[in-house]
């Protein structure tokens, strides 16, 4: 059952932002995926964004905007320090379709680009930042299979790459764990996996339940994630139609996987899993947080204000800044508006 809890006058959240994916909140530390800050109703912020291939800087208190790059560069994401800026190209504007991304400082200087070698793949579909000086990259293979690649942003050097699914770099290492590959034409029902270094690490106690990218407690001694019915094979009832989150030991030095907890999710609670400092479990979206108490096997919900990167559900900040393009670019909208990275300050 879900409780409403009250935020005391004192809740004050600072932005820290972490060496890997995610930022940091004073009060209760946790990581999150990059693609949210959490900030102060207050607060105002610059933005970088993409706009017709370009990719832009707003400055909210000057209330300017400035072209950092041209060339057709799309899907801007800022790094962890807010120095670099990762983008990719469009493959329906480079000859023979390649799959090329690339990475510039906030003066639009190149750092580098990179042409992806695969017989495989034939679009980006999305980017992280591992660390400052690593990326990875995932790719389309069809509708059940994709490529992951690492690579070194400054050496220009692929470091590793993998098919499969829900991809993610165990921190401190430059070791993946992922789904194993289950081909989408497959009349057969399976249990899902993770793999590391070729070895099954996990498996789903329950047929077609889809993984979804695990997420790492600082400690390094859990992982958390969630598995999803593939409703699109079987029809479910009861409890295997929800969603459920799954929290597990790690162990780093072996690689090795034990000892689930297996918790049902509510139809109202979504987002992305997180930890705090102090190993709970929560899962996060635009408004809310849901901390998971083990006493009670429930979920409490906390309001909180997040940006999206292209935030909107953050109406103050995206109104600001539609009124920023409207005037400063001569465009009544922010349809062609896209990939906003919100720089609190």
């Amino acid at each position: 059952m879900l409780r409403k809890k009250r935020i005391g006058a004192l809740f004050i959240i600072l932005i820290l932002f972490c060496t890997f994916t995610g930022v940091c909140v004073a009060a209760d530390i946790f990581k999150i995926p990059r693609l949210f800050s959490l900030t102060k109703d207050e607060e105002t912020s610059n933005a970088v964004f993409e706009m017709n291939g370009e990719i832009l800087h707003y400055d909210s208190e000057q209330n300017e905007i400035t072209i950092i790059s041209t060339g057709g560069k799309y899907t801007p994401l800022l790094s962890p320090d807010n120095t670099k800026i990762l983008y990719r190209k469009s493959v329906f504007e480079i000859e023979n379709g390649a799959l090329i991304f690339g990475v510039i400082d906030l003066k639009g200087n190149s750092i580098s680009e990179i042409k992806i070698d695969t017989e495989f793949s034939n679009e980006i579909l999305d980017y992280m930042w591992i660390s400052e000086s690593l990326v990875g990259v995932t790719t389309h293979v069809n509708p059940s299979t994709s490529e992951y690649f690492v690579y070194d942003i400054f050496e220009q050097k692929l470091i590793n790459s993998f098919v499969g699914n829900s991809f993610t770099t165990i921190p401190g290492t430059k070791l993946v764990m992922y789904e194993k590959n289950v081909p989408h034409w497959s009349e057969e029902s399976v249990k899902h996996s993770y793999i590391i270094e070729n070895e099954v690490v996990y498996t789903s106690d329950s047929v077609d339940m889809l993984l979804g990218v695990p997420v790492f407690s600082d400690d390094m001694t859990k992982i958390a994630f969630i598995e999803t019915p593939n409703n699109v094979r079987n029809n479910y009832d009861g409890d295997n139609a929800m969603p459920r989150l799954v929290v597990c030991e790690f162990d780093k030095s072996s690689l090795s996987v034990q000892k689930r907890n297996s918790i049902n999710i509510d139809s109202q609670i979504s987002g992305y899993v997180a930890f705090n400092d102090r190993n709970e479990i929560c899962i996060v979206n635009a408004t809310d947080i849901y901390w998971y108490n083990e006493d009670t096997d429930s979920f409490v919900q906390e309001s909180v204000i997040t940006n999206l990167r292209d935030g909107a559900t953050d109406s103050d900040r995206y109104t600001k800044l539609q009124e920023a393009v409207k005037t400063l670019c001569g465009d009544d909208s922010l349809d062609n508006v896209h990939s906003i990275n919100w720089i609190s300050k």
